[in-house]
C-alpha cells in the first residue's frame, strides 16, 4: 500500500485513508481479521471481561448502561459503538471519554502494520474493530464492552471470546446478509454465545432458536418477561434476589436494553443485590430521544432505521401524546415506505431531506412511497436547505422530529451548528 499515512500524519487524512476501505463494503467472515490479529497486542484475560452485545436495535443504550454502570462503580472500562453519528471518536471510550484521535491514529499504525505483515486485506469495519482492540490490548480495563456491527456470527468482534452475551433485540433488518426471517437472524445473533456463557436477551418474543440454542450449548439464559422485568411506573427490575432500578434517561433510550444491561451488571458483580445509587445514574446516548432546542421549538432526533425502531418510536409519541413534524430521510436499502405507515398517526407534516450520502433515498423516492400509504400532498414537503434552516428556529409549538437513519441524524445536527454560528 504506497499510499499508507504516516504515523505522523494528521487524524483526517488517516481518516481519507481509511474511506478508501470503503464503509459500505461488506465481507463478513474471521478468517481475515484473526490473521491480522495475530500480529498484535493481546488483552490480558486475567484482567478484562469482555461483554458482547448483539440485537437489530437496543445494541448502543445497553452498551452506554453498562459503561456508565462500570464507571459508577470504579471499574475501568473501554467501550466499542458503531457506527458514529457525528465523529469517528464516538466509536470508543475509555471511562465515558471519547479516546482521542492520536490515540486512535497510534492504534492505526499498528493495524495497518499487522495488515501488511500478513499480507491480508481488512474491511473498513474490521480495521477499526481492530484499532479498539489495540487500545483495549494497551489499556488492559476491568471491562472491554463489545457492540457488534451486523448479525454476531461473522462479525469482526466475534473475534473475542465474551465473559458475558447480550442479545437486546430481533428484528428484519440486513436481510440479505442475516437471513429473511427471525429465527434465521437470530441464528447469526447467537453466533457470539459460547458454551457455559450467560446470555441475557431483552426481545419479547424471542424466537425459538434462542432456547434452543441455550439448551444445545449449555449455557444460562436469561430472558426478559421470563426471568427478568420492570415496572415502568417505578423503574423497578424484577430479578432474582436484586433490588434495582432503571436509571434516569432510561425512559428517553431503549428501557428493555436498560434492562438488559441491569441484569448483566448484576451477573458480572458491577451491581450487588440492592442497588444503592442506582437511581441517580444518569444514562444517555446522542440520538437516542435525544432533545434539542435551538431556538423556540423543540427538536427530537433519533436514530430509528427500520420498523422495529420505528415502531417503538411511534409508541413513545403516542404514550406522550405528542405530534410532531417529521424530518424524515433514509437509505435506499431499508423499508422506508413503513416508516410512513408506522409513523404517520403522530405526524402533522412530513419534510423529506435530500443527504449527501450515495446510499440515501432520493426525496421523490420518498414522497412516491408515503403517497403510496395514503398521505396527502400538502402534507408531503421537500424544503430546500434555507428553508429547512428556518424550520429549525422559528418559533412553533409543533416539535420537530429528525429520524430515519444515522446519517439523518448526522445531517440535522450539522445543519443546527451552521445555523447557530450564522446567528
Amino acid at each position: 500500500m504506497t499510499d499508507r499515512p504516516a504515523v505522523e500524519s494528521s487524524f483526517d487524512d488517516w481518516l481519507g485513508w481509511l474511506e478508501k476501505l470503503d464503509p459500505r463494503y461488506i465481507e463478513l467472515g474471521l478468517d481475515r481479521v484473526r490473521g491480522v490479529h495475530r500480529h498484535l497486542p493481546q488483552l490480558n484475560r486475567q484482567c478484562t471481561r469482555v461483554v458482547t452485545v448483539a440485537g437489530t436495535n437496543g445494541k448502543g443504550t445497553a452498551v452506554a448502561t453498562l459503561e456508565s454502570l462500570a464507571k459508577a462503580h470504579k471499574n475501568s472500562c473501554l467501550a466499542y459503538f458503531s457506527p458514529h453519528i457525528e465523529r469517528f471518536t464516538e466509536r470508543v471510550r475509555l471511562n465515558g471519554i471519547e479516546v482521542s484521535e492520536i490515540r486512535l491514529v497510534q492504534a492505526f499504525a499498528q493495524v495497518l502494520d499487522a495488515m501488511e505483515c500478513s499480507a491480508l486485506e481488512l474491511t473498513y469495519f474490521e480495521f477499526v474493530t481492530l484499532a479498539a482492540l489495540v487500545l483495549a490490548a494497551e489499556e488492559q480495563p476491568d471491562l472491554l464492552l463489545l457492540e457488534v456491527g451486523l448479525g454476531g456470527r461473522l462479525d469482526a468482534v466475534n473475534l473475542v471470546d465474551p465473559d458475558l452475551c447480550l442479545i437486546t433485540s430481533i428484528g428484519l433488518d440486513h436481510q440479505d446478509w442475516l437471513g429473511s426471517s427471525r429465527d434465521a437472524i437470530a441464528g447469526e445473533k447467537l453466533g457470539i454465545c459460547r458454551p457455559g456463557v450467560a446470555l441475557v436477551c431483552s426481545d419479547r418474543e424471542p424466537p425459538e432458536e434462542i432456547a434452543a440454542a441455550a439448551k444445545a450449548n449449555d449455557f444460562p439464559l436469561y430472558l426478559i418477561g421470563r426471568d427478568f422485568d420492570f415496572d415502568a411506573l417505578s423503574r423497578a427490575l424484577y430479578f432474582q434476589d436484586a433490588d434495582l432500578s432503571l436509571p434516569q434517561g432510561a425512559d428517553r433510550l431503549h428501557p428493555d436494553s436498560v434492562a438488559c444491561a441491569l441484569v448483566a451488571a448484576y451477573l458480572l458483580g458491577l451491581v450487588g443485590a440492592v442497588g444503592g445509587d442506582l437511581h441517580t445514574l444518569q444514562v444517555a446516548l446522542p440520538g437516542r430521544f435525544e432533545h434539542w432546542k435551538p431556538g423556540q421549538r423543540e427538536l427530537l432526533l433519533d436514530v430509528a432505521h427500520n420498523p422495529a425502531a420505528w415502531q417503538a418510536l411511534a409508541d413513545r409519541l403516542k404514550a406522550m401524546d405528542l405530534e410532531v413534524d417529521l424530518l424524515f430521510a433514509a437509505m435506499a436499502d431499508k423499508d422506508f415506505e413503513q416508516a410512513f405507515a408506522i409513523l404517520d398517526s403522530q405526524v402533522r407534516n412530513f419534510l423529506l431531506l435530500e443527504l449527501p450520502q450515495s446510499r440515501a433515498a432520493k426525496p421523490e423516492q420518498l414522497k412516491q412511497a408515503a403517497s403510496r400509504q395514503g398521505i396527502s400532498a400538502q402534507r408531503l414537503q421537500i424544503p430546500n436547505i434555507d428553508l429547512l434552516r428556518e424550520q429549525l428556529l422559528e418559533t412553533q409549538s409543533t416539535p420537530l422530529l429528525a429520524t430515519g437513519s444515522f446519517y439523518t441524524v448526522a445531517f440535522v445536527k450539522q445543519l443546527l451548528r451552521e445555523s447557530s454560528s450564522r446567528g
